[in-house]
């Protein structure tokens, strides 16, 4: 097994389609990889590598592409100017592509995050609900990204005090979660009751405090 990866390794390293038309996929996927392994330097030796690289003419490949290496790259590091970056490159990519990228909504979501982290609320929430649009557009995307959104979007609410919003999202969350058997049921909960108790409703978080424990999963 070990013989026929580093026997690919090497045969990637040899072709330039691999080496030159790929780069971009084959950086940002070995720092994934090697992200997994909690192998950090690694990581960041290829995200100085990945910065080199110009964008590619598919504004497709950039939207994706940018995107795992800006979640490689923030992962690993408490800094987040060089993400964002990356992940501006990604949704300007996303709007280039006119709908055909796949996974918009998590890209949208995800640089809400950023900038909820960077301590910019309003443009993360201007951001988490353009993903929740996407989400939410017909036919409809099903699996869970729509939950992480009204998750999102509810911590970055709370984080303004505005707790009577915070919980809005977050009844959204729940009635996402119910839909998909309960998926992320509890997490939803647990943020359920820390937005009530942030905003003195101890009786109403003890409430779910208590579902989390008594609910069958």
């Amino acid at each position: 097994m070990l013989r026929s990866l580093v026997g690919s390794e090497m045969c990637i390293r040899d072709s330039p389609y691999y080496a030159q038309v790929l780069r971009p996929e084959l950086l940002a996927h070995s720092c994934k990889f090697y992200l997994a392994q909690n192998r950090m330097k690694q990581v960041d030796s290829i995200g100085h590598l990945f910065l080199s690289l110009p964008p590619t003419d598919d504004p497709r490949r950039d939207a994706r592409t940018w995107h795992i290496m800006a979640y490689s790259l923030e992962f690993c590091s408490i800094d987040t100017k060089t993400p964002m970056q990356l992940m501006e490159h990604a949704v300007e990519s996303c709007r280039k592509a006119e709908g055909k990228v796949g996974n918009e909504g998590e890209i949208y979501d995800y640089m809400g995050y950023l900038y909820w982290k960077n301590g910019e609320p309003e443009k993360a929430i201007t951001a988490i609900q353009e993903a929740i649009d996407w989400y939410t557009a017909p036919p409809g995307i099903p699996g869970d990204g729509l939950i992480d959104c009204y998750n999102d979007l509810s911590q970055v609410y709370a984080t303004l005090e505005l707790y009577d919003k915070a919980i809005e999202a977050n009844t959204l969350a729940v009635e996402a979660s119910k839909k998909l058997d309960k998926w992320m049921l509890e997490e939803v909960y647990r943020l359920r009751a820390a937005c009530f108790s942030n905003a003195g409703k101890k009786d109403s978080a003890l409430f779910y405090i208590c579902l989390l424990y008594t609910s069958p999963s």
